[in-house]
C-alpha cells in the first residue's frame, strides 16, 4: 500500500488507444509533472466534452474530454474527496469527501463558494435527480437536499464592490 497510485489514463475505447494522461500541468507554465492523487471518482459531464474527477488530494478537476487537456482545478480542505457532480445549469461544481461536507465551487472562476456540513461520516456519493442533490454518506444514509438559484449563490458569494 506504499506504492504510489498509477497515473490516470483517457482511452479511446472506440479506436483502442491511449489519448492521454491526466496529470495537473498549468497551462502556459513549465511542465512540471505533479502527482493528482489516486482518482476516487471520474465522470463524463457536458456529454461527452469533460471529464470531473475528484482524488485523495483533496481537489476536484475538470479535463477535457477528447484531450486529457486540464480545464479547472477546485481545491478543498477535505483529505480526500470521494464524488462529485456538475449543477442541472452548469455553474457549479458540488463535491464531498472526508469531512462530511458538500464543497460548492463556480465553475468558471474555480472560486469556493460555501461549505455545507452533509454527512456526519464521509460523503460517498453525490447526484443531482432533476434539480434535487442526493448524496449518500459512509454509513449509508441518504439526503436529498433542494439547493437555491445557483446564480443567487454565486451573486451572494461575490465580494462586495
Amino acid at each position: 500500500m506504499n506504492r504510489e497510485a498509477a497515473p490516470s489514463v483517457l482511452w479511446d475505447v472506440e479506436r483502442y488507444r491511449r489519448v492521454a494522461e491526466l496529470d495537473d500541468r498549468d497551462a502556459g507554465a513549465a511542465v512540471v509533472r505533479r502527482r493528482i492523487g489516486q482518482v476516487t471518482s471520474a465522470r463524463f459531464v457536458g456529454g461527452s466534452r469533460e471529464i470531473l474527477t475528484v482524488a485523495d488530494d483533496g481537489m476536484a478537476r475538470l479535463w477535457d474530454g477528447q484531450t486529457g487537456r486540464l480545464l479547472s482545478s477546485y481545491r478543498s480542505t477535505s483529505r480526500f474527496l470521494a464524488d462529485a457532480s456538475v449543477t442541472p445549469d452548469g455553474s457549479m461544481i458540488v463535491a464531498g469527501g472526508s469531512d462530511g461536507a458538500l464543497w460548492f465551487w463556480d465553475r468558471a472562476t474555480p472560486r469556493p463558494l460555501w461549505k455545507l456540513r452533509a454527512h456526519d461520516s464521509h460523503v460517498v456519493g453525490v447526484h443531482f435527480e432533476g434539480d434535487a442533490l442526493v448524496t449518500r454518506g459512509f454509513g449509508g444514509e441518504l439526503a436529498r437536499w433542494t439547493l437555491p438559484d445557483p446564480e443567487r449563490v454565486i451573486e451572494a458569494a461575490l465580494p462586495d464592490r
